[in-house]
Formats: structure tokens, sequence, C-alpha cells
């Protein structure tokens, strides 16, 4: 789920274009998926990712002020969740994450 951290953007943000969100909540699950292959030491290719974030930035620039505003918060949490998934390919390539197994605990 995309995450909108204010009250106020939280209402607002009811009202985004449907296409929008969704676009960003494809983008949120890529991410988890993401983070969930790292974590299992599993190849990973994010190609077109980029295209994704610049397209939903691109359309975030057309909507209205208080529109954009509400989705601040959106694009605010898909950042946080890239610089997360920075850190675990970081602690992965020290050696700090073991990948687990399937099956395992």
């Amino acid at each position: 789920m995309v995450a909108v951290n204010d009250n106020t953007n939280r209402e607002h943000a009811a009202t985004l274009p449907t296409q929008l969100l969704g676009l960003a909540e494809r983008l949120a699950r890529t991410l988890a998926v993401a983070r969930a292959l790292v974590l299992a030491g599993r190849p990973l290719d994010l190609t077109g990712f980029d295209d994704g974030i610049g397209m939903l930035c691109a359309q975030t620039l057309d909507l209205p002020t208080q529109d954009a505003r509400a989705m601040k918060a959106v694009l605010v949490g898909l950042m946080e969740s890239v610089d997360s998934l920075g850190g675990v390919f970081r602690e992965r390539l020290r050696g700090n994450i073991v990948p687990s197994r399937p099956g395992s605990a």
C-alpha cells in the first residue's frame, strides 16, 4: 500500500486520479518484491523502473496544486522505499545479510 503521511493529504489522496495511484501502487509492489529478492539472494533486474518513476513524477507535475501536494506524500514514500532497498543491497554486498532459504524460518 502506498503511504500517505498526514491527515490532510490522506483525505485529499482519495480524490487523486485512480490511474496515478494505481501506478504508484504498482511501483511500491515492485520495490517490495525487489527487497524480497535481494534478501533471498536472488538476481534482480529493475530495468524500466526508472521509467515508471519518471512517468509518475511527470503526471504529478500535471496535477492541480492541491492534488500535487497530496501526491507528494506518495512520492516521498516511494523514495523512502528506494532508499531502504539501497540499504538492503549494501548490507547484502557487505555480507551482513545471509540469503534466506525457501521453507526456512
